[in-house]
This record gives C-alpha cells, sequence and structure tokens, in this order.
C-alpha cells in the first residue's frame, strides 16, 4: 500500500516511537546483559549499574532547519507525545515487577525488625494486631 498523504511530522514522531516501544525497549537491556553475561563467563568484572554503552538519540519533532512543517508547537508536541509514550513503557514495567515481586504469606522476623526500624509507626499499624 502507497500513502496517498505525506505524513505529519507528528506521525513521523508516532512511527518512530513504535520502532522504540516494539524493538529497543527490549532490545538495548537484552543486548546488556549478553554483554554482562559474556565479561561473567571471561572471568572479568560484570558491568557496573549505572554503565552506558549506548546513546540513543532522535530528530523527531526538532528537524527545524530541514522541514518547514516543524514548528515550536510541533516540537512540543512531539516532547509531550514522548514523554508520554516513555512513562507508559515504565508504568507498564513497574506494574510487572509488583506482580513478579510481590511477597506471599507472613514476612520473617528478620523482615519484621527491618520493618519497625526503617518504617514510620503509622504505617505499621496491622502489625499491631498480632
Amino acid at each position: 500500500n502507497m500513502r496517498k498523504v505525506k505524513p505529519t511530522p507528528e506521525d513521523e514522531a508516532r512511527y518512530g516511537l513504535s520502532v522504540v516501544e516494539e524493538t529497543l525497549w527490549n532490545a538495548v537491556p537484552e543486548h546488556y546483559r549478553v554483554i554482562d553475561d559474556s565479561l561473567r563467563q571471561i572471568g572479568a568484572a560484570p558491568l557496573p549499574m549505572d554503565a552506558q554503552l549506548i546513546t540513543l538519540g532522535s530528530w523527531m519533532g526538532g528537524d527545524r532547519d530541514g522541514n518547514p512543517f516543524v514548528t515550536h508547537d510541533i516540537t512540543k508536541r512531539i516532547v509531550y507525545l514522548s514523554q508520554m509514550r516513555a512513562c507508559k513503557l515504565y508504568y507498564t514495567e513497574v506494574e510487572s515487577l509488583l506482580w513478579t515481586l510481590s511477597m506471599h504469606g507472613e514476612p520473617s522476623e528478620q523482615m519484621r525488625k527491618w520493618l519497625q526500624e526503617n518504617t514510620e509507626p503509622e504505617i505499621l499499624v496491622a502489625d499491631t494486631a498480632r
């Protein structure tokens, strides 16, 4: 199918963000895991938690010198769109972690002690019923 209408800068940004969501979002962390595992296999130290092996950039919404349809307002809308899509991705990941990391059953004595030492008293109301 051929497009009959030229995509707007916002359309192009949506297509580009789809690439990030569908491929890069999972591929980049997987790439880091492969490198980290390879380092461990040869006896080297793993990647530090703040390792930055890849820097991603984008022109989406910022091509002001080459596209007369990219205005200040378009750039603002695309930045906002990008932020909202990123928030959605992170929200989905955190929500998944909540289910993965949820605790079931009674906390251990060690956990109970830690909670008492590190939590405000009003939060431990459920614990006082024991």
